[in-house]
């Protein structure tokens, strides 16, 4: 939405130190805890979360669905959420957000998707790519990060009260049936 992309993100706007250090402390509050679950889960702490900000600037006028993007305005963010241990990161999230790959500066960007990369002794980078056309794009990335949750709902509703993570949870298997045949 024209709204979300552009008075939210900040896409099209000029950089606003201000604006970027509010959006990277929502982003480290957001995903900091999904990081510390993960930790756990595999039994290891953090010391600390820290998070960083970076914006690149479109080289040209561009038209997306929501408007126009002008040259020498925000044309990309990124943003990383970082599990400290021992004054290293341990695990990390980067997002990058971007309305045009034409950027003052290479991000290698690699296109839309998602990216995981694993270090250390079983090392693996994978890369994720949404195969489905920009004009349906509205349409069908909500279920990216939807399905999950709601496939969730009966594995939340089955276990003991009080909180629980998804690491303390069966592992989620999509139900693929009609509604009306449940």
């Amino acid at each position: 939405s024209p709204e979300m992309i552009f008075r939210i993100m900040g896409f099209g706007q000029a950089p606003d130190p201000q604006a970027e250090a509010g959006r990277v402390h929502h982003l480290r509050e957001a995903f900091g805890p999904s990081l510390q679950v993960v930790a756990e889960a595999v039994g290891l702490a953090f010391d600390d979360v820290q998070a960083r900000g970076d914006v690149a600037l479109a080289r040209r006028t561009t038209t997306i669905a929501a408007g126009v993007i002008e040259a020498g305005t925000v044309g990309a963010l990124r943003t990383t959420v970082c599990g400290m241990r021992r004054g290293k990161p341990l695990i990390s999230f980067t997002a990058n957000w971007f309305v045009t790959g034409e950027l003052d500066e290479d991000w290698d960007l690699r296109g839309d998707g998602w990216r995981v990369e694993v270090e250390g002794d079983a090392p693996l980078d994978m890369h994720l790519r949404f195969t489905v056309a920009p004009q349906l794009k509205a349409a069908t990335t909500p279920g990216y990060t939807a399905h999950r949750a709601v496939n969730s709902v009966s594995c939340v509703c089955e276990a003991a009260a009080g909180i629980r993570t998804s690491a303390e949870l069966p592992q989620v298997i999509a139900d693929l049936r009609e509604p009306g045949a449940r």
